[in-house]
């Protein structure tokens, strides 16, 4: 029998290079930072460069995550196109489902070999957004 604790010790970490992020180089809005990281992605051949982790609360604070794909960026409201997706009686089929989504606080991480991952983050107040390093 296996081990399994030793077999998942033993996988590489991280394996291939890994891009750099220098937080002093971010643009100041989110989506700037989400498209050049996607636009390096895609040419590097990163799988499924556009999924991502949605966490969310409810009113009592229970927390809720889920792995999207990214259909669109930047404002402008995503429509599923007329017909498509529909069972009958107007019922939309699973997997066409799209939601715009107005962050409040952006997160992004570029994970290092090292554990010293850096942590850009963007929250919005008071109709504005701040960046900040979160812990490395």
């Amino acid at each position: 029998m296996t081990d399994l604790r030793q077999l998942l010790r033993e996988l590489p970490v991280f394996a291939g290079d890994l891009p750099a992020l220098d937080p002093a180089d971010t643009p100041g809005e989110p989506v700037g930072l989400l498209t050049a990281r996607l636009l390096a992605a895609v040419p590097a051949r990163v799988p499924e460069p556009h999924a991502m982790t949605v966490s969310t609360a409810d009113a009592d604070g229970s927390p809720s995550a889920r792995t999207p794909l990214l259909k669109g960026a930047g404002g402008t409201p995503l429509t599923r196109p007329a017909g498509a997706g529909t069972g009958p009686g107007g019922a939309v089929t699973p997997g066409w489902t799209l939601h715009t989504v107005r962050a409040e606080s952006v997160e992004f991480r570029q994970d290092d070999r090292d554990r010293k991952h850096t942590r850009p983050a963007y929250r919005r107040t008071a109709g504005h957004r701040t960046k900040e390093l979160l812990w490395t």
